[in-house]
């Protein structure tokens, strides 16, 4: 894979950067941009063979993406079990990236859409991510009990059943961790984990 920098946004109603890119921005224009300052990701450890689970919904897929990628990249004998959550297949973004990397890694990499406002061949794959899906998911599709790590991003409209969806990941074994990047209801169901306590005691002996 070669090295990128890319950005994709989706218009949202009443988002003032999402209007504004979608409606006024254009080729050629030029943006300042900051520098990454968030943890939201994992050093590679190419000698392991580690078991990923991220679960996206909407556009809490451009991490994940990027995570994904490096997994694969850097990883060779680690694997990734991807949830994706969107209301309808034609609001999917990065669409063909995904596609790609589950065809380029079809032992490694394993991509499920679950879907909301559309029918679906596969009945476990129809509905919202919240937690009673999670849990579904995790028991049935990916080895909940091998799972080393697992990412959570979605965006804070989502609703209030997904404090719960931290519950879902107790199938996994325990030396697994959990990471977060969220806001709203995502941000509090992360907060309520043990690993998330454990890492704000730390701070606060640290101060």
């Amino acid at each position: 894979m070669t090295a990128s920098c890319a950005s994709r946004w989706k218009k949202v109603d009443g988002g003032a950067f999402s209007s504004w890119a979608a409606d006024e921005l254009k080729e050629g224009d030029e943006l300042d941009v900051m520098t990454p300052t968030g943890r939201f990701g994992i050093a590679p450890a190419p000698g392991e063979a580690r078991v990923y689970v991220g679960f996206a919904a909407g556009s809490g897929i451009t991490p994940i993406l990027s995570i994904v990628k490096g997994v694969l990249a850097r990883e060779p004998l680690g694997c990734f079990f991807l949830f994706y959550g969107n209301r309808s297949t034609g609001g999917m973004l990065f669409r063909e990236a995904l596609e790609e990397l589950k065809d380029r890694f079809m032992q490694r990499f394993s991509l499920f859409h679950v879907i909301s406002g559309e029918e679906h061949d596969i009945p476990i794959l129809h509905g919202r991510l919240d937690g009673e899906k999670v849990r579904v998911l995790l028991r049935s599709l990916a080895p909940a009990a091998d799972v080393d790590h697992v990412f959570i991003c979605g965006p804070d409209r989502h609703e209030r059943g997904h404090r719960s969806d931290l519950q879902g990941y107790r199938h996994c074994r325990g030396a697994y961790s959990c990471r977060a990047f969220c806001v709203g209801v995502w941000r509090q169901a992360a907060r309520q984990s043990p690993l998330s306590r454990r890492a704000r005691r730390r701070r606060r002996l640290r101060r």
